[in-house]
């Protein structure tokens, strides 16, 4: 490239750039009130407050208006850079009529001839003034856009970024050079908007176009361009603020659709939808046109774009329905692409469910994130940890406006010669496809697309030299073209197997604790209740509340909102909706006793909701002087304080109701409690401490086998200070190792009980500012270990782990995941398994060789590391960006330690893991009659993991899943007999008939390894 040349030239564009406003008209007059006073505004008057929200109203005068020529409004706020999750936002009105939304990215906008009246423009503007406590002025004026200026200063610009991307080939590089050079020596500079300057503008455009432009070569691919805003559903703003930021963001691409016929636009998220359906009734409506008229796309098959680590299967599964369902019954369409941009990794249970539920494609960017390893590739198949295979694509696009690293890419891509050129060379599979998704447009609020960015794909639409061709398309137009042309190369298209592992933002499965907690506890209460009120009549009357509390639950499983990574306005919300939905709840399980429980005072009913015959250990209100029975045989009781016992109901039914019996005794003595010594023993363990009352022995009795190698700890707590180097809340960083501090200071610890059921003790320590009180539960006739833990966290930046040495000689850890397990190597001798030094898993994680092991559960933790004869789990960590207060006080939760002989299904870990995380329902004061369990399995590793009513009929879903990796063969027997059984995919459509047995109650059902199955049954 002739450096000279194109400098020259680009000055020459930059003049005509100059002259695009060939006349300018300030505002004459302007109000400004809201939360504020109203009082007159002066041009250059500074106001706003962090959050602030303004009414602004302005006439701006076009003295000899000439309806001929083009006007547009200018309309901007100052001292902000361009990205818009932080900055002032605006939305343009006329008369009533809501124009577009304006910020740092869109500062103008077309002129109608409507709005002028009388040689002006009355406007009003509706100002937010960002989540900055900054003042700011609004500069308003009106301009005289000159068309043609404007034409051929994007003509030049179009043209000299394409030079830019071929210079390389000398053919190419002397063919811009020329055409380039004779197109500018073509421009008339000295009277600008001269008849010779207009008709030298034009000879230089059409000289461009004539030089440059040229049917498409396929080497050079194929762009296909989506518009696209990225809203983060809460992030740094509340919620209130992103159904403005919709608001805002929809409007501008509403109005550069009238300006541009072959602009295309996608969103996803249902959630978004509905709001706006319910709260800007009017701008809903012209959405819902242009979907018909298909130039709007609603895409992405969940209810939200969530995090996929953290929420359950059931979650999952919910998500999509919920997600298809809308755009099916809103805009008639059948949403077919899983659309992740932004979520915090992928877990290899999503091909399956997507397939299950008629999603055929998935697309991220996020991977290209990564700080250790390049993702190898942009297009493949994934392939789920149970063999299902869906199509995947990595958006590739270039940033021009962050860059992270070399191989970083984004789904709010700019639209330049440079990001086109660029992105298709960057595409890794060029052998088995001619053609990249990019999808373009400002994101967080920032309005989308711009008519700058439609100006350029506008030059590209009919091809330029040793250029990428451009097609304006839909997410689902592409995925159906990249589908078509990977299945014409079988055998040579990459397949990624199992988890998409993001190297990136580990430490989100530990941040925020309480919003965990209670997305788990939510989790399983809904379950519970939906399995039971499949059992009962009546349940249509509670459907709508539950869709409700669905609806908030999934909202909240946001990828930015689960996680943590949020600002404390948005916890603020959640923790009001996780308090509305657990009273809701209650008032659907206080009805059912009502309905269908007899009330008597000396009995209390509990509700098993999972789908094995279990022993039931459970704290229910018992003062010293009761006892409980059941069927008249007296319980084992465990008195506690504050009258509370512990119970335990034997062999409890699946899903199934036990009326406990109370009656009295004299009162029973509470024991005292007693020093704890350096060991402690019960029929199933005996444990030594050190100092620090981590264990240095652990026996397991049964087995005669020693759990601790030499030298190890179990439970050892060791602090870590937790300052990653960027994204407070989101990181973990590979060095938090570097320092830390064993928890070494014990308060008390003590022996609070010996008793029938279980021994209790309590160990109080303190670290820095910080309280860490824990009950050590040793159940009887177990080796299990839950320590409950209530922390009084006060220390910033600090990162609290169990830390257990396992004398086992394992290559693998295996974590349970949605619907299976996933088996992870301990061993780090390549980078992508040191990057894997914080991995999230679902409900449990196990350490084991063929003989022996260590599982850890818990009830609400999620993140875990493995190394050689090691198993982590991470505790509590207390970030303060974005929200200072994130973690600062009180934590509670269970984690299980469950040393056992065997591999974890011969151990049972699952069934532990689930006892802990879903407690029987309780009614005192309520009897229930006896009756058959209202479904049983026969296979131990098959899982009834949902119960139902259906979505569209009186009949009952069950969802099952194999979760220990065995095709199986399972045999489901009701209590009622059938008058009908199929299996169905996740939408419950039918697809295979069921045999029904003999007696009319069963139905074999089969499994592959870790396949997940839908069945739909009536009942006669």
């Amino acid at each position: 490239m002739n450096e000279a040349s194109f400098k020259r030239i680009s000055r020459i564009a930059e003049a005509l750039k100059d002259n695009i406003q060939r006349a300018h008209y300030p505002f004459s007059k302007a109000t400004v009130g809201g939360d504020m006073p109203t009082r007159d505004y002066h041009a250059g008057d500074y106001f706003g407050k962090a959050d602030g929200n303004y009414d602004m109203t302005a006439t701006v005068p076009l003295p000899d208006y000439d309806a001929s020529r083009h006007y547009a409004l200018s309309i901007a706020t100052r001292g902000y850079n361009d990205d818009n999750s932080r900055n002032p936002q605006m939305k343009l009105f006329i008369g009533d009529e809501l124009v577009q939304g304006l910020d740092v990215n869109h500062r103008t906008t077309r002129v109608e001839p409507s709005w002028v009246v009388n040689d002006q423009i009355n406007l009003r503007l509706q100002i937010y003034a960002g989540r900055d406590d900054k003042q700011f002025p609004v500069d308003i004026e009106a301009f005289w856009l000159d068309e043609q200026s404007w034409t051929t200063y994007f003509d030049f610009m179009t043209y000299l970024g394409c030079w830019q991307n071929v210079d390389s080939d000398d053919n190419l590089d002397n063919r811009y050079h020329r055409a380039l050079e004779a197109a500018a020596n073509l421009v008339d500079l000295r009277a600008p908007y001269s008849d010779d300057y207009e008709q030298s503008l034009r000879q230089a455009s059409d000289l461009l176009h004539s030089q440059l432009d040229e049917a498409p070569d396929a080497k050079n691919g194929t762009i296909y361009a989506i518009g696209h805003t990225h809203i983060d559903m809460a992030w740094l703003w509340p919620i209130r603020q992103t159904v403005e930021k919709a608001n805002r963001s929809w409007a501008t691409v509403l109005n550069l659709m009238k300006q541009y016929p072959d602009f295309q636009f996608m969103h996803s998220s249902p959630q978004l939808y509905k709001w706006i359906k319910e709260k800007y009734p009017e701008e809903y409506a012209q959405i819902k046109q242009a979907v018909k008229d298909g130039r709007w796309e609603p895409e992405g098959a969940m209810w939200v774009e969530p995090d996929t680590n953290l929420p359950s299967g059931e979650s999952l599964v919910r998500q999509i329905l919920y997600g298809k369902r809308f755009f099916k019954k809103e805009f008639d369409l059948d949403s077919r692409v899983l659309w992740l941009p932004d979520a915090f990794g992928y877990t290899g249970a999503l091909p399956q469910i997507m397939k299950k539920a008629g999603v055929d494609y998935f697309m991220t960017t996020k991977l290209a994130w990564n700080d250790t390893n390049i993702w190898p590739d942009t297009s493949f198949y994934w392939q789920g940890i149970d063999g299902s295979k869906v199509v995947a694509h990595i958006i590739n696009t270039i940033s021009e406006f962050w860059s992270l690293n070399e191989w970083y890419s984004t789904y709010s891509g700019l639209v330049t010669p440079n990001v086109l050129k660029k992105t298709w060379d960057k595409y890794r599979q060029k052998d088995v496809s001619d053609s990249v998704l990019v999808a373009y447009g400002w994101g967080d609020g920032g309005g989308g697309p711009t008519a700058e960015m439609m100006e350029y794909l506008k030059r590209f639409k009919q091809g330029i030299a040793g250029m990428p061709r451009i097609k304006n398309a839909g997410a689902a137009e592409y995925f159906d073209h990249l589908a078509a042309q990977l299945a014409e190369h079988p055998g040579e298209v990459p397949t990624w197997m199992g988890e998409m592992y993001f190297e990136f933002h580990r430490g989100v499965f530990t941040s925020l604790a309480k919003n965990k907690h209670n997305n788990r506890a939510i989790e399983a209460l809904l379950s519970a209740t939906e399995k039971l009120l499949a059992t009962v009549p009546g349940a249509a009357a509670h459907h709508e509340t539950l869709d409700d509390i669905w609806e908030r639950t999934m909202m909240n499983q946001f990828h930015d909102v689960l996680p943590g990574s949020s600002i404390k306005e948005v916890y603020d919300q959640t923790d009001k909706d996780y308090a509305k939905g657990f009273a809701e709840l209650d008032k659907i399980l206080a009805a059912v006793a009502t309905d269908h429980l007899t009330a008597q005072t000396d009995a209390i009913t509990l509700y098993n909701p999972l789908g094995e015959t279990r022993d039931m250990d459970v704290v229910l209100p018992l003062s010293l002087t009761q006892t409980a029975s059941v069927a008249g045989k007296p319980l084992p009781v465990q008195h506690l304080a504050d009258a509370r016992a512990l119970v335990r109901v034997p062999a409890a039914a699946p899903f199934s109701m036990t009326t406990i019996t109370t009656g009295t005794e004299a009162a029973a003595a509470l024991p005292a409690e007693e020093p704890l010594g350096t060991s402690f023993e019960t029929a199933d363990l005996a444990v030594t401490f050190d100092a620090n009352f981590a264990i240095t022995s652990l026996i397991d009795k049964h087995a005669g086998r020693e759990v601790v190698p030499a030298g190890g700890k179990l439970n050892e707590l060791v602090v870590y200070q937790d300052l990653p180097t960027e994204y407070d809340a989101w990181n973990i960083d590979s060095t938090y190792h570097a320092k830390s501090w064993p928890v070494s200071e014990v308060v008390s610890a003590t022996i609070e009980s010996r008793g029938p059921l279980e021994d209790i003790l309590h160990i109080v320590r303190r670290f820095g500012q910080s309280l860490i009180d824990q009950r050590w539960h040793l159940t009887h006739g177990t080796t299990q270990i839950a320590v409950e833990t209530d922390l009084d966290w006060h220390d910033d930046h600090m990162l609290l782990r169990s830390e257990n040495a396992v004398d086992v000689n394992a290559d693998n850890a295996t974590y349970d995941i949605q619907f299976g397990t996933l088996k992870r190597p301990v061993n780090k001798n390549t980078s992508w398994e040191q990057a894997k030094f914080e991995v999230p898993a679902q409900l449990w994680a196990d350490l084991s060789d063929r003989g022996y092991g260590l599982s850890i559960l818990t009830d609400a933790k999620y993140g875990y590391d493995a190394a050689y004869q090691h198993l982590g789990l991470s505790l509590h960590r207390c970030p303060t960006m974005p929200d200072p207060e994130a973690d600062t006080g009180a934590d509670h939760f269970t984690y299980t330690l469950m040393p056992h002989a065997g591999d974890w299904v011969q151990a049972g870990t699952m069934q532990a893991a689930l006892a802990l995380n879903n407690q029987p329902i309780v009614w005192p004061g309520y009897a229930a009659s006896e009756t058959a369990p209202f479904v049983t399995c026969d296979k131990d590793d098959v899982l009834i993991d949902t119960i139902k009513v259906a979505e569209d009929s009186d009949a009952t879903i069950l969802r099952g899943y194999e979760f220990a990796d065995a095709a199986s063969q399972a045999t489901w027997t009701f209590a009622k007999p059938l008058a009908s059984a199929a299996i169905c995919d996740l939408l419950e459509n039918e697809q295979t008939p069921l045999t029904i047995s003999e007696d009319g109650r069963s139905v074999t059902v089969p499994f592959k390894p870790f396949e997940i199955q839908t069945v739909k049954v009536t009942f006669k």
